[in-house]
Formats: C-alpha cells, structure tokens, sequence
C-alpha cells in the first residue's frame, strides 16, 4: 500500500536568474532546498509575473490580457475584510529621468517614513477629495486609492515596471485618459511638496509619483484550493483568506514556519528575499 507523500510547492522568484559580476564562491550553502529541489518533480507554467504566477497556484484566472484584483486582494490581508468600493493600489514610486526614459523606482528603495506618509496623503486627500478619490495607505510603500467606480482600465504589477522605462506600462483601456492624466498631475503636485523638498535636500530621492495598478474587482466564485501556506507577503495572505487556506507568517522566521507545518499535506512557501 502507497503512502500518499506531502506536497509542497516552492515559489522563490529570481531563484534561476542568471547573476554575473559574483564570485560564486559568496553564494550560501542551500542544503535543505538543495534536497527539497533534488527529491521534486518538475513542470512548466506560464510566468508573466509574480502576481499572475501566485493567483494561478490560487486557480485565480490571470492571463496577458486581463486585470487581476491585487488591491482588493492585499487589502483583504491588510485590513481584514473586503472593500465594499472600488480599489486600486496606488503606491508610491520615484520616477528618474535616463536618456529619452523615464524609470521607476519602487517605494521599498526609498525608506519611506509614516510621517511623510501622513503628509503626501493629506494633500492628496486634499486636492482630489472633489473628484471622489480616497487615498489610504497600509503601510509606508503600500498605498490604495477608492474611486467613485468601477474603472475600465487594463494596468500593469508594480513588480513588472521596476526598474523600466513606464511609457510601455501605462494603463489602457476605456478609462486610460483620466488615468493618464491623473498621474501626469500627481506627478507636479507631488514634486513640489515639502517633503519632497526636505528629500532633495538630505540628498535622498524624492517621492514623486503614485503607480495606479491591479484594481479588479474581486471575482464572485473561485476555485477551490486550500494549502497551509508560509509566507511573508501581502498577496499571498489575501488570496490565503479568500481560499480558505492556512496563512502563517514567516515575518520572523521561514525556517520555524516551516517545522511547524512540515507534516501538513499540501504546503505553499512564498519567498521573495531573493
């Protein structure tokens, strides 16, 4: 009689990327994974992205074409419930100038503090409340907006611009006019704000644009898929709690996470500290 085997899934992004100007000889020894990985049987998937790649371990449907429901997902986790209105995330980035380019920059590498926070979403709030936007943040580098409804727009992940030139990445769609200038206007207000100054003048990259993305509404049946998962990351928590599926955090410690739930049958670990 066959022991039915647990099952655990790795997803690690930029594990195979290709790392040049490192000496190898700097690189950790990995044994645990380096069994994990030894003993695992492998397949291809379509990978677009982080996003797209985590919502189809979620039988969440994401293809090229389609909007995913990242803000309502991530604020599930952050806030603990659904958003009865329209959301878009709209986190902080800095734009840089390269050429005939223009470059984004996410918020991770700008050392955001709460008080600046506060102060950009008080003027926002201030400028935009007429319009019928909200701008909320959950943390210094993850920001929502609420619009009055349901935009008809196609975006692109945070994670997929990074580092890029934005043109190729702005939204499109019905709605990608007001969007487009939304952005375009942010942009000025923002570059002239006084915590952008104080930035300019300690010498540290201003804070001068919001990256609009993900603003699907969540979908009204999804698959059913349940894992004990292991993860530190916002997304993967929201669509935990959509699914029904074990959400354990490893903010601390992948290693004790892992031990704790190493006999469940169908484990997910999510880690992107590479």
């Amino acid at each position: 009689m066959n022991k039915k085997r647990n099952k655990v899934t790795l997803l690690i992004p930029g594990l195979l990327d290709v790392f040049t100007g490192i000496d190898p000889d700097q690189f950790p020894e990995l044994p645990a994974l380096a069994t994990l990985l030894g003993k695992g049987t492998s397949h291809s998937i379509p990978i677009d992205n982080f996003e797209t790649t985590v919502c189809r371990l979620f039988n969440l449907p994401a293809n090229e074409s389609s909007e995913l429901p990242i803000a309502q997902l991530t604020w599930l986790a952050d806030f603990g419930g659904h958003s009865a209105t329209p959301l878009l995330r709209a986190d902080p980035v800095h734009l840089q100038p390269d050429r005939a380019e223009l470059r984004l920059f996410p918020a991770a590498s700008l050392a955001i503090t709460a008080q600046e926070t506060e102060q950009l979403l008080v003027t926002l709030n201030e400028q935009y409340r007429s319009d019928g936007l909200e701008f909320i943040s959950a943390t210094t580098t993850r920001w929502y907006v609420r619009p009055r409804r349901q935009p008809s727009i196609r975006t692109r992940p945070l994670t997929e611009v990074a580092g890029k030139d934005i043109r190729p990445y702005l939204p499109s769609g019905d709605d990608s006019a007001y969007w487009k200038t939304l952005f375009n206007e942010i942009q000025m207000l923002l570059h002239a704000h006084p915590v952008n100054q104080c930035r300019r003048d300690s010498q540290q990259p201003v804070i001068n644009s919001l990256w609009f993305w993900g603003g699907a509404p969540l979908p009204v049946d999804t698959a059913s898929v349940e894992y004990t998962v292991i993860s530190k990351d916002s997304l993967t928590e929201g669509l935990s709690e959509l699914s029904g599926s074990k959400y354990n955090s490893a903010e601390t410690d992948f290693k004790s996470a892992w031990q704790a739930n190493i006999a469940n049958k169908n484990c997910l670990i999510v880690c992107q500290d590479l």
